[in-house]
């Protein structure tokens, strides 16, 4: 979104882009709208560097006037601001959903309010989905397949993974791991059904070795997800404040365990 646009609400747009910057506009936020191949564009109408994310938790952050001179230790300095103005709103995922920061100032309350009352969605590349849903797949596959040897191998109440959706990446499909398990249970299983995509990674690194090959020759990786049903699970993420200490004592163990497995695999154990 191009910075510098004048702060008169432009006569280009759809219905929800124009009622979306007239109701920006109002709330002392100058926007216009700006036509795309993709729909129209609510563009905020100043100078300044902002940042906004969309409802998928996914963000853009512009430099203002001055993006095209700033230096890679500048963007560092503006990203860091923009998420420590972010940090409240992030969700049991640390995902932002639907904020706006411009300059100084939050504008994340209006934002919100003006989404609610025009229905305005900022349009964008329709094989984004197709794109998160492809991937998603490959992951429940690998999930499954996880789940399935997981149960073969003494953990007969491992859950299979529910279908992916394509919810910006918000949501996982993963293999659920009773709680009740212990640290060496799980360290078994681990061992005897890897939680790596290990031929996905040898296929991957063998065409990066190749010289002549580009983005798309590289393969991609489906490692399984794999959560645990512990107390206050809510099948999509957990929130760090609302776990019991005893419980996030455990999940470490877990993931310590994990990562114990996964060193062991990458390095040839």
């Amino acid at each position: 979104m191009p910075p510098g646009i004048d702060s008169e609400l432009g006569q280009l747009g759809s219905g929800e882009a124009v009622a979306m910057a007239a109701c920006l506009s109002g709330g002392g936020l100058p926007a216009t709208t700006e036509a795309s191949e993709y729909g129209d564009l609510v563009i905020f109408g100043n100078d300044e560097p902002y940042r906004v994310c969309t409802g998928s938790g996914l963000c853009e952050t512009s430099g203002g006037t001055d993006s095209g001179d700033m230096s890679k230790e500048q963007w560092s300095e503006l990203s860091s601001v923009f998420d420590a103005m972010a940090t409240p709103y992030l969700d049991g995922a640390d995902v932002p959903s639907d904020v706006l920061l411009v300059g100084t100032k939050d504008y994340t309350d209006l934002y919100r309010r003006c989404l609610n009352e025009t229905g305005y969605e900022a349009p964008g590349p329709p094989g984004i989905d197709r794109d998160e849903l492809e991937y998603k797949q490959g992951v429940a596959e690998a999930s499954l397949e996880w789940a399935d040897c997981a149960r073969d191998n003494g953990i007969p109440d491992v859950k299979d993974p529910d279908p992916p959706v394509a919810d910006g990446y918000r949501s996982v499909s993963a293999a659920t791991v009773p709680y009740s398990i212990s640290p060496d249970q799980l360290r078994e299983v681990l061992t005897a059904c890897p939680p790596l995509d290990l031929p996905g990674r040898r296929a991957q690194e063998a065409a990066m070795a190749d010289p002549s090959a580009s983005g798309d020759d590289f393969p991609e990786v489906y490692d399984p997800m794999i959560v645990y049903d512990f107390p206050g699970w809510n099948g999509a993420y957990m929130d760090a404040t609302d776990v019991d200490p005893e419980v996030l004592a455990k999940l470490t163990q877990f993931q310590a365990v994990m990562d114990e497995v996964m060193d062991a695999l990458l390095s040839g154990g």
